[in-house]
């Protein structure tokens, strides 16, 4: 139904680890979008991904410059109940923004943050 409680956020994560485990298609689809990425004019490629090993197994397939991201904001549910949503934090991400303002000023700062972001050189 579109809502962010922690039942139908672990109904997701949980429908997510059955799609890995049977045949990684969450993983698929993510390299098939880097592929189309590559032969189009875009600069940019955002895949948003929650859980630490998928992020390792995505920045290891793409062979371009990476980096992390982790959007949060104080007063946030810390546990939901589910391990993709509950272990967000246990990585070492390259950026966190934390979004603790009104919209209309995420709006604004949000446009600005990422002149503050270094790409590497070369993938790791």
């Amino acid at each position: 139904n579109g809502e962010k409680d922690p039942k139908s956020r672990k109904f997701l994560a949980d429908l997510k680890q059955v799609f890995v485990g049977y045949n990684d298609l969450p993983f698929k689809y993510l390299t098939a979008e880097y592929e189309a990425f590559l032969h189009s004019p875009s600069q940019i490629l955002f895949a948003h991904i929650r859980e630490c090993e998928e992020i390792d197994k995505f920045r290891q397939a793409v062979h371009i410059p990476c980096v992390t991201l982790l959007i949060r904001r104080d007063g946030m549910v810390k546990k939901w109940g589910n391990g993709s949503d509950d272990n967000v934090e246990n990585y070492t991400y390259d950026y966190v923004y934390d979004n603790n303002g009104t919209l209309e000023e995420a709006k604004k700062d949000f446009i600005l943050f990422p002149r503050q972001l270094t790409v590497p050189e070369n993938p790791p």
